[in-house]
């Protein structure tokens, strides 16, 4: 009596690790799940690209070129392409899974998932414009830095639908499909400054009083911009149940995505003319638990992870960009068992 229990109990959620989806249910039922989550992702904490240089730098070593040149110095720089360091945007976020057999097919399940988030602000700093310098024999070198500070709205829509056919009890296949919006509407305020070695040279030559850390003032803008992400992924799953009530759960995909707005330098959503198309490869794993209350409910608490490798794009294929969380649901069944 116990194995059959277990039987019905593993057939009814081994279709819980379909991405993001939630439990799924057998004999074609319908089952909705509730999800609370906390999504984080590091796009703009990549190591490399093009040029990192926003405007105001590009004028800030304009200037510093001229004064150079003007005093008989020899001047040249290398783009800050490296050393960036940002915060993670990290969304709070709810929504839900309607989950379903398709056309009566108890072995085969479909799951339609939306998460909606929402953050507020993010700071970058970049490290990493070179410069260097020749005067009256002597070479030294100067960096120019950045901050910014983003204060405003970002949100994050998650949709995502799930195809995913059981073998056994333990075992399944999956692929789905997925779309990611990203919006910003906020104020962005910039600031760079930049070490005086090469100013301190010229006023140790001719007997002036030493030169502090210059700053430029502060510059202002809007950002109102929207960005998509689409994917494809493939994969199977796999469970161990433990008694009666418990079940963990691991699935691992292959994920390709699609990005045509990809982001190239200090901001985080750029104008069209700033943007290139990015494609991506990268695997797409979960790991979880989850606990059976009575014969119609069940808690699932999972945790997620998905890595972008570009392989195409001006990125290198090392310029990861990870997304990952957990997240924790609470499915209802309705229908026949």
């Amino acid at each position: 009596m116990k194995a059959s229990l277990d039987r019905a109990y593993i057939t009814r959620v081994c279709a819980v690790v379909v991405l993001s989806a939630g439990v799924l249910p057998v004999r074609a039922d319908i089952s909705f799940t509730p999800w609370v989550a906390y999504y984080f992702d590091n796009i703009t904490q990549r190591q490399s690209a093009t040029n990192f240089n926003s405007p105001t730098v590009e004028q800030t070593v304009d200037q510093i070129a001229a004064t150079a040149h003007g005093l008989g110095a020899t001047f040249s720089s290398t783009p800050a392409d490296s050393a960036r360091n940002s915060t993670q945007l990290a969304f709070p976020e709810f929504g839900g899974t309607l989950a379903f057999g398709w056309r009566g097919n108890d072995a085969t399940q479909i799951a339609l998932t939306g998460l909606y988030g929402r953050t507020t602000e993010q700071d970058t700093l970049i490290v990493g414009n070179l410069l260097n310098f020749g005067f009256q024999g002597v070479n030294v070198q100067d960096n120019v830095i950045e901050t910014t500070h983003r204060n405003g709205d970002f949100t994050r829509l998650d949709l995502e639908a799930t195809i995913q056919h059981r073998l056994d009890e333990t075992f399944s296949f999956m692929a789905g499909l997925r779309a990611e919006r990203t919006t910003a509407q906020l104020t962005q305020v910039t600031t760079d400054t930049h070490s005086s070695n090469f100013e301190n040279l010229v006023a140790s030559y001719y007997g002036l009083p030493p030169v502090y850390t210059a700053a430029q003032a502060p510059e202002v803008s809007n950002v109102n911009e929207t960005s998509w992400i689409y994917s494809a992924r493939a994969g199977a799953a796999a469970f161990a149940p433990v008694g009666d009530r418990h079940l963990f759960y691991v699935n691992a995909l292959l994920q390709v995505s699609y990005d045509p707005n990809a982001e190239l330098d200090t901001n985080f959503l750029l104008t069209p003319a700033s943007q290139e198309k990015v494609t991506y490869v990268g695997p797409d794993f979960s790991v979880g638990y989850l606990y059976r209350i009575g014969d119609r409910f069940a808690v699932d608490l999972r945790y997620r992870a998905t890595i972008y490798f570009p392989i195409s794009g001006p990125s290198d294929f090392k310029d990861s960009r990870v997304a990952h969380g957990p997240s924790l649901g609470f499915t209802t069944w309705f229908g026949s068992h």
